[in-house]
């Protein structure tokens, strides 16, 4: 065959180059956790009568459980949770029926600042 043709059929033959692909942001896997979160949180909640502490525990799996002081003050629920890059999300699965919530966070050693509807604020690490 002529040179040309060879030229042609060796050309067609190379891998073509990939079009750039969109990248979307990372989707955070459901429980991720960011392990400065792991632990017990607790955030003191204006209520009807006065103040009740709100007890929240991270755990590493992606789950959390959470319960209020006095006990009446809030339903204690459980269910799945994650902490990452900033943004959290929680979905019950025992103690509330269909509730879910997210907002951001950011962690500075002992404290952290939560935005959502269930313990809007200031979470102190508990000591216990």
């Amino acid at each position: 065959p002529p040179a040309e043709t060879a030229s042609a059929k060796q050309a067609n033959n190379a891998p073509a180059a990939a079009a750039p692909a969109l990248s979307a942001p990372p989707a955070t896997p459901v429980g991720a956790i960011d392990p400065a979160l792991v632990g017990t949180w607790e955030i003191m909640v204006a209520s009807g009568r006065g103040q009740s502490r709100w007890i929240w525990q991270i755990m590493a799996d992606g789950t959390y459980k959470f319960h209020a002081e006095p006990f009446r003050s809030a339903q204690a629920h459980e269910g799945t949770v994650t902490f990452a890059n900033g943004r959290w999300t929680l979905h019950a699965l025992k103690g509330m029926r269909n509730y879910s919530d997210a907002g951001s966070y950011e962690v500075h050693d002992a404290t952290a600042v939560i935005t959502g509807k269930l313990g809007t604020g200031y979470w102190k690490r508990s000591v216990e």
